[in-house]
């Protein structure tokens, strides 16, 4: 559906909400490159986005980019000083504990990215 609306919609202002949820779900998927792409476009169409920073620097420590991963992390930073691995997106519209075991141990796998990439636990 997101290739659909991108390519119905290529300047589409909004267009980077869905490639930022595109980037997460690829990352929960085990797909690092495809999130990467998904989220650097993302960024491209809006760099003010808060949890496109947070996203990139996860994707890119799963994807071995350490030195990226922590540049993206420090650009989140300084929007978001003092996250935390264990406060990121916890307060998400469902809450976790009503979603499926897959899906809590795909959310683990971002914040396993979150910790790569340098932020504190």
């Amino acid at each position: 559906m997101v290739r659909q609306a991108d390519r119905f919609g290529p300047r589409d202002p909004g267009r980077w909400t869905w490639l930022d949820g595109r980037g997460q779900a690829l990352i929960l998927l085990g797909r690092d490159g495809e999130a990467l792409r998904s989220l650097r476009l993302a960024f491209d169409a809006n760099p003010n986005s808060v949890s496109t920073h947070a996203l990139l620097a996860a994707a890119y420590a799963l994807n071995g980019q350490i030195d990226d991963a922590r540049m993206a992390l420090a650009a989140y930073d300084r929007l978001r000083p003092g996250e935390r691995v264990a406060d990121f997106r916890k307060l998400a519209p469902v809450p976790l504990h009503l979603t499926s075991p897959d899906y809590q141990r795909q959310r683990a796998r971002l914040k396993d990215g979150l910790r790569l990439a340098g932020m504190p636990e």
